[in-house]
């Protein structure tokens, strides 16, 4: 049977939500396939009839917040709608200050309810400002939902360890198991995307393009948004016209055909960010 999961948000008006994740398992909670929303927001694949449970996972920057897992049964050929709500990261107003924020969840997309994490930085006091600034330990929690929300000094390097049974406020242990945080100059981030980057979006220098017949190849360069903030060339892009009547691809070179109006479709992923399969576009109009 064909399923088509459709994601789309909770906003007034629905946007096709691309980049979302789905892993669907049977009813004996074995793997059976994952794929990934394109830029339509649709994801096809095909299912036997039986019962399964849809696990759904979002790398994109402002954040999305579904609800996960789904349980579906499958019948005939049938569109799901994923309903996705959008999460806007708060931002800081102090410009010495980075607003760290988001959602902590397992692999399952089970939040991490009341969640203790323990933050060291490697400067006891720093001035900012006219203030002098202790933050040589802080401790956060997340709320039942699995959200965080705190500042950090931009520029500065952390460490930080969640706190298990295993270990107290009062004992020093979890330095010998902690991870690096260095906080980016940016008003807002996300913990795990600081810690471990990958590609949240592909970003052009222009989203449309006037061309005329006859106009010689214009080559372009998209580049990739990490979580982290870095933005980066990427020589892997892949691009495709939508229709090579109007205009046709050749690497990053576009070559007008005829009058009319097409979309450059491009895509990125890699052998280390297999489930980070980004996608964007150009609507070019030729005359």
């Amino acid at each position: 049977m064909l399923i088509t999961f459709h994601a789309v948000d909770t906003e007034p008006v629905p946007n096709n939500i691309s980049g979302l994740t789905v892993s669907v398992y049977d009813s004996a909670d074995t793997f059976v396939v994952r794929g990934t929303t394109d830029v339509n927001g649709l994801l096809e694949i095909d299912l036997l009839v039986g019962n399964y449970t849809a696990r759904f996972r979002s790398y994109i920057y402002n954040g999305y917040s579904v609800e996960s897992p789904q349980k579906f049964t499958v019948l005939e050929d049938a569109v799901y709608r994923v309903p996705v709500e959008r999460f806007w990261q708060p931002v800081s107003t102090d410009p010495a200050l980075c607003r760290m924020s988001g959602y902590l969840k397992d692999y399952y997309g089970r939040p991490f309810s009341k969640k203790k994490f323990i933050i060291w930085s490697q400067h006891d006091q720093i001035v900012i400002g006219d203030s002098l600034v202790d933050d040589s330990k802080l401790v956060f929690e997340t709320d039942e939902n699995g959200y965080y929300e705190f500042d950090l000094v931009r520029g500065l390097s952390y460490r930080f360890k969640s706190i298990s049974i295993f270990n107290t406020l009062d004992t020093d242990d979890w330095i010998d198991h902690h991870r690096e945080l260095v906080v980016p100059d940016v008003p807002k981030a996300s913990l795990h995307g600081i810690i471990h980057p990958f590609p949240g979006a592909i970003s052009f220098d222009t989203l449309t393009l006037a061309l005329n017949v006859g106009d010689p190849a214009t080559a372009f360069t998209g580049s990739v948004l990490w979580s982290n903030g870095d933005e980066t060339a990427i020589d892997s892009i892949t691009y495709e016209s939508t229709d090579e009547s109007v205009l046709t691809v050749s690497g990053a070179e576009i070559t007008p055909v005829a009058a009319g109006t097409a979309d450059i479709i491009a895509r990125y992923s890699t052998v280390y960010h297999k489930e980070f399969v980004l996608s964007g576009k150009i609507a070019v109009t030729v005359t």
